[in-house]
């Protein structure tokens, strides 16, 4: 019996070490505008985007050039097929951008970051009418 369970647990842990790669999968964009990440008005440039640990909903975005780390709390999304790409979603009312999914390639799933404040403003002023806009990262 302690035989059984050793092998078990044995099992499980090669199991989350080959599927740690893909959890902690980068997504690296290069945003040719300046965008805002909840209240946080980010410029353009190069773009780190990842999990912030095993498990957690909360990704971190870091600006490659200026090292600027910005940390948000997710949801999950799913699409209906893998993602052939990695590609950041934004939001955008007139000239602002607001970032508002992350799709990693090879995934079927994507993180869907919360509106602020400051988005549903704006997009209630401007009748809901905001623009997809999405960068493919690499």
């Amino acid at each position: 019996m302690k035989r059984l369970i050793f092998r078990t647990l044995e099992a499980l842990g090669a199991a989350v070490l080959l599927l740690a790669p893909a959890v902690y999968a980068q997504t690296l964009a290069d945003v040719p505008f300046d965008f805002q990440v909840g209240y946080d008005r980010m410029p353009a440039g190069e773009y780190l985007v990842q999990p912030t640990q095993f498990g957690s909903p909360a990704i971190s975005i870091t600006n490659r050039q200026t090292r600027e780390t910005k940390m948000v709390l997710t949801d999950t999304i799913t699409a209906g097929n893998l993602s052939d790409t990695g590609k950041l979603v934004f939001n955008r009312y007139g000239d602002r951008y607001f970032l508002s999914q992350v799709w990693r390639a090879g995934f079927s799933t994507g993180c869907l970051l919360h509106k602020s404040k400051a988005e549903r403003e704006i997009a209630r002023a401007s009748a809901g009418n905001a623009a997809l806009v999405a960068v493919k990262a690499r």
